[in-house]
């Protein structure tokens, strides 16, 4: 990271939390999650060091998010909580914003519905207010979730495609190819396997594009699901297979799990196919 050098080159400690914030965001875009902690942490006692509350706070947060996604809701609450005592006493009200919504996913995740939304719906709320539209979308995709996760798959739509509208128009195709991962879901719920399938490989064109690979799990994923209920077994397979091939020693375990499941349920099938077969010659 140029940065970095030139940060270590100056002796400039305040500069050098900057660099490896940056490197931080580039490990989470790549999947890289250790490297994400581990530069997170060198960002975050280099600007405790140099009193940069904004850095350490967004250290905080990155910390709660690498958390969570490794289903570690108890130090995300914990990281988060920290990031949020450092916004609230230095009005830093977007990010603050944004925790609010961070707090609302560990909620949903607890299985705390009502106060997930009413963070999310807040976060949507203040987002509008302050014109960020980057936060408003992002308090969409979580409205989105949450009513999937409720069997509301109708307003997952309606949520989910206020947020890719919103994330097209600004330019952030990272979250565009989310967006489209969470649409893929929905329409599966819907029944919809052949938009389904579109939206996982418009994702997955765009994370080749710019190497967002940590949306090729959940892309690849969805896309097995679809292939499964469209009884596509060998696709099915392959895609499952893929999710497998994709996991590393510190990618989240959620999505292999699933996959595994995926696998299971197809050897089974594949299982009772051959033994009818077999029947038949009987």
């Amino acid at each position: 990271n140029e940065t970095i050098e030139i940060a270590e080159r100056i002796d400039n400690d305040a500069l050098l939390a900057h660099g490896y914030m940056r490197v931080s965001a580039n490990a989470w875009a790549r999947g890289d999650y250790g490297l994400h902690r581990q530069a997170l942490n060198q960002s975050l006692e280099l600007a405790q060091t140099t009193r940069q509350f904004f850095v350490e706070a967004n250290a905080f947060c990155g910390l709660g998010n690498n958390d969570a996604i490794h289903n570690m809701q108890d130090d995300a609450l914990m990281h988060y909580s920290q990031a949020l005592l450092i916004a609230r006493a230095n009005g830093f009200r977007q990010l603050e914003n944004m925790l609010v919504s961070n707090v609302g996913v560990i909620h949903q995740l607890h299985g705390n519905f009502t106060q997930a939304r009413e963070n999310f719906l807040r976060s949507l709320q203040v987002s509008i207010e302050l014109g960020d539209r980057y936060g408003a979308a992002l308090a969409e995709i979580n409205l989105g979730v949450l009513a999937n996760m409720l069997g509301e798959p109708l307003k997952a739509m309606d949520r989910l495609l206020q947020a890719l509208t919103t994330f097209q128009e600004i330019g952030s195709q990272r979250m565009e190819a989310e967006v489209l991962v969470n649409l893929a879901l929905t329409h599966h719920y819907m029944g919809d396997q052949v938009q389904a399938i579109y939206c996982c490989k418009q994702a997955i064109t765009i994370d080749q594009s710019h190497q967002f690979l940590y949306i090729d799990s959940p892309a690849h994923l969805n896309l097995g699901r679809s292939f499964e209920a469209m009884e596509q077994i060998h696709s099915a397979k392959s895609e499952y297979q893929k999710v497998l091939e994709l996991q590393t020693e510190d990618s989240p375990a959620n999505n292999a799990i699933i996959a595994q499941a995926g696998l299971a349920r197809l050897a089974f099938r594949q299982g009772k196919t051959d033994q009818r077969k077999r029947s038949a010659f009987h």
